[in-house]
């Protein structure tokens, strides 16, 4: 059986901003499933400011540090825009925001709505079509490579992106 409903609090610091856009669905969409009903959500992370002007200051402060992160990593985090309009889609609603340095650090409080919307539904992806850090060339593959992929039980989830079916799939690793 999947875990459902199990925690009270999920806390994301500084994870959110790290993510492309179908990794942050994906993840938010995790959370929502993981966490109670009366449970809630704090995400604390690198926002895009919302007046014109500080997005410009900010950009203009940020410049030399992101360029000392892009050569040391050869990656680098891009602030998220529209936030709220994520955790909206995903089932949860804010109940409290603080912003500060220029409103590009946003410390957010959210619960589940009482009701789940159709765009909550899981989307899962396959190993082959996992994108992340840890399978990219400069890095490697950190993570334990599965020896084998299965579908979990004969569960099918619409997935609202591309309107079809998708099966979960368990790894099962020789760890």
């Amino acid at each position: 059986m999947r875990c459902r409903h199990h925690f009270d609090l999920i806390i994301s610091t500084l994870v959110i901003s790290e993510l492309y856009a179908q990794q942050r669905q994906w993840a938010l969409r995790q959370m929502f499933r993981i966490l109670k009903p009366t449970g809630r959500l704090i995400i604390a992370g690198e926002v895009q400011p919302r007046h014109p002007l500080q997005r410009v200051i900010y950009r203009l402060l940020r410049l030399p540090l992101a360029l000392v992160t892009y050569l040391v990593s050869q990656t680098g985090t891009c602030a998220v825009k529209g936030l709220g309009t994520e955790l909206d889609r995903a089932g949860f609603e804010i109940t409290a925001e603080k912003r500060s340095f220029l409103e590009s650090f946003a410390t957010i409080a959210a619960r589940k709505k009482d009701t789940l919307p159709a765009a909550t539904m899981v989307c899962a992806m396959r190993p082959e079509e996992d994108k992340s850090i840890a399978k990219t060339p400069q890095f490697g593959n950190i993570l334990p490579a599965p020896t084998q992929s299965e579908p979990i039980g004969k569960t099918c989830y619409l997935c609202p992106e591309k309107r079809q079916s998708t099966k979960l799939f368990a790894h099962k690793s020789n760890v």
